[in-house]
């Protein structure tokens, strides 16, 4: 799945006019085909930021595009948030700053499911489950045939040894056991 931002909005508009997003979707051949989008919102005012949020959904055109106008959250946002205060009998409205952020996912149904984007399927999870089944059994049997060759083997047992001693870690019966095999080697 691949969304592609076809129109992104650059400024917040006081007037009310459209903010308007569009995004074409690469995905086809999926019933009931959307574009879910969620709008974030952060208006500042002085030290504080107070945020707003509204998902959207639309049904993706013929030609792959969702048009989204998110002209109505973004006005939401600032208007709880503008300071109205009253100076001789006039109101005055202050507000900072504000930004917004949009995120977009592709949304189809398959069967009686909704997927989303980075969702997978119920085959696709069976899939993935028995794939890292697999992996496991083959990294046992791996350590399994590894440990086996080690075990039968002198000299990856005197490396094991020897790098258990560099760090100190090889004492007693296993230090005893090392130098005998070290004289049996060097002889």
């Amino acid at each position: 799945m691949a969304i592609q931002v076809v129109q992104q909005p650059g400024a917040i508009s006081f007037a009310g006019d459209p903010i308007i997003a569009k995004v074409k979707t690469t995905l086809t051949g999926k019933t009931f085909l959307r574009v879910k989008l969620k709008c974030d919102v952060t208006v500042f005012r002085n030290s504080e930021e107070h945020t707003y949020s509204e998902p959207y959904s639309f049904e993706v055109a013929a030609d792959g595009i969702a048009e989204f106008n998110v002209g109505s959250t973004i006005q939401t946002a600032l208007a709880r948030y503008i300071i109205q205060t009253a100076n001789n009998g006039e109101m005055e409205q202050t507000m900072y700053a504000a930004k917004f952020k949009l995120t977009y996912k592709e949304a189809y149904i398959e069967g009686m499911t909704e997927i989303e984007e980075e969702e997978i399927t119920s085959e696709e999870k069976e899939d993935m489950t028995n794939t890292n089944k697999k992996i496991d059994e083959l990294v046992e049997q791996r350590n399994s045939i590894l440990s086996e060759y080690a075990g039968g083997n002198k000299l990856v047992s005197q490396l094991i040894d020897l790098a258990l001693l560099a760090n100190g870690m090889l004492k007693g019966e296993a230090l005893s056991q090392f130098i005998k095999r070290s004289v049996q080697m060097i002889g």
